[in-house]
Formats: C-alpha cells, structure tokens, sequence
C-alpha cells in the first residue's frame, strides 16, 4: 500500500503525511488562520498547552505574512517521521502569495483503538 496512505514506522527517512491525519492538520491550520484561541479540531484528539498557541500567534503576527488554508499541494511537501515512539510531522504552510518558509511542527502519538494523538509544538523557519 501507498506509505501516503498509512502511518510508516521507519526511522531511516522521512514519509508522506498519512491521508487519515491531514483533515487533523488541515483543521489545526484553519484554527491558526482564524485566529482562534486554541486548535481544537472537531472529532480528534488535538492538544497544544496554552502558552505554545499563544507564542506561536504571537510569532504570525510578528513575521507580518498572513497564512491561507492548505492547499491540497502541502501534501506533495509536508513529511512524517518516525521517531521511535512517535512521529515528528512537518506541514508546509502556505500565505497570500503562495507556499511559505514556515512550517507547522506536530507530533503524532497512537492512543486507545489505534487513534492518534496530536500534539502542536511550533510554527517556524526551519
């Protein structure tokens, strides 16, 4: 099967951002295009402590570029990688004028009935 399709254990390089994790991330975006005060995604399991959410919407703001909902070409970019125990996930993030240097930092964990856990760490220029 496609390794876009499902989660792959590998820590020797990085893959495609699993299809069954991008709606998660797609919503985290769209909570930090929004300006919301926390990345709560309808039906999954997203955290991000308090401090993080607001550092992180300090540093938009300061970086002065406004960022767009992800377009379906952040997959073709965005990896995953395993680490061990868990994977370190690097979403490419897009502004007005197109496909920005930033990127959005999450960790992914399994939990319960092979449900994931997603955990915000940073948005920065890596």
């Amino acid at each position: 099967m496609n390794s876009a399709h499902q989660p792959v254990k590998d820590d020797e390089a990085p893959h495609p951002v699993p299809h069954q994790w991008r709606a998660a991330l797609t919503g985290i975006v769209a909570a930090l295009v929004a300006g919301r005060t926390s990345p709560t995604v309808q039906g999954e399991d997203v955290q991000c402590t308090r401090n993080a959410w607001a550092q992180i919407g300090r540093y938009l703001v300061a970086y002065g570029e406004s960022l767009v909902e992800l377009p379906e070409a952040t997959w073709t970019t965005s990896v995953a990688s395993w680490m061990g125990g868990f994977w370190d996930v690097f979403v490419d993030l897009w502004a007005v004028s197109g496909r920005s240097e930033r990127v959005l930092a999450v960790s992914v964990h399994e939990v319960d009935g092979g449900r994931c856990r997603f955990t915000v760490e940073a948005v920065y220029v890596p």
